[in-house]
């Protein structure tokens, strides 16, 4: 809850941030593991990467690669995901495509904003996301 109202969401309900690394992964269905550690990227954060304690819980809370909005976010966690793929899942990216394409299906995002967004990312993540079809699911206006 704390998370949430300091990192993801601002007092209007917006999304500022987002979930990701194994636990994401597992949510998605391409792992069984778990971290003890959550992994958070959100817009309120100054500096890069810093590791923070909430009751017994620790939280690794990193600035992301493109403010954080309500229409992208999804697209931000797959392209993290597949920025370190072979660490995080445990199928191939033909195994894990659907999985990956049902999540971001239903995005809209214009052409233009979409490859912004995908230009952040390391080269391995753009081949990866283009090699699963990632663009040709996200609906355009």
């Amino acid at each position: 809850k704390v998370v949430e109202q300091t990192y993801l969401k601002d007092k209007e309900d917006n999304l500022i941030g987002y979930r990701s690394g194994i636990n994401f992964a597992n949510h998605l269905g391409l792992t069984s593991q778990t971290a003890s550690v959550d992994v958070v990227y959100s817009n309120v954060v100054s500096n890069r990467k810093r590791e923070i304690k909430l009751n017994k819980s620790r939280l690794i809370i990193n600035s992301p690669r493109v403010e954080v909005t309500n229409k992208n976010y999804k697209l931000l966690q797959v392209l993290d995901l597949l920025t370190e793929f072979e660490k995080y899942s445990e199928f191939d990216l033909k195994q894990a495509e659907s999985k990956l394409l049902s999540y971001i299906s239903g995005i809209k995002l214009s052409i233009e904003e979409l490859n912004r967004i995908i230009e952040a990312y390391p080269l391995a993540a753009q081949v990866k996301f283009y090699k699963i079809g990632g663009s040709n699911v996200i609906t355009q206006r």
